[in-house]
């Protein structure tokens, strides 16, 4: 479920959600009015230092080949990107993160391999 006010996802036995405290829950799975009537109290507690940096799913987020493939051709970009989504959308960060470090490891190899060939080649008049 999700809560109306805030948009967080919210576990289907709550009756209210645990950032804002409104009862207004939509998309409940169990079927019936979309609202959330059941008067059965969760066990977990939200103010606990375990769930502080627990991962909460956000619909909007998805690893996306695209942005992976944008940090690869500016890793700038995806460092960047990486920085502001890293805690609402991990696993699209994720996918930044990792296009901008394939593009800078692939750069070094290339760098690495390109001066070798020159040393190779030209070694012997340098």
């Amino acid at each position: 479920m999700f809560c109306r006010n805030c948009g967080k996802y919210v576990l289907e036995d709550l009756t209210e959600c645990p950032y804002c405290k409104s009862k207004d829950l939509v998309g409940s799975t169990t079927g019936g009015n979309n609202r959330n009537t059941s008067q059965k109290k969760s066990t977990l507690n939200y103010n606990s230092p375990q769930r502080t940096n627990s991962y909460v799913p956000n619909t909007y987020d998805a690893p996306s080949g695209g942005f992976a493939f944008l940090s690869f051709l500016v890793p700038i970009v995806g460092i960047i990107l990486f920085a502001v989504w890293h805690r609402e959308q991990p696993l699209k960060a994720g996918s930044c993160i990792k296009g901008a470090i394939t593009s800078i490891v692939l750069g070094v190899v290339v760098s690495i391999l390109s001066i070798m060939l020159v040393f190779a080649l030209y070694g012997r008049y340098l």
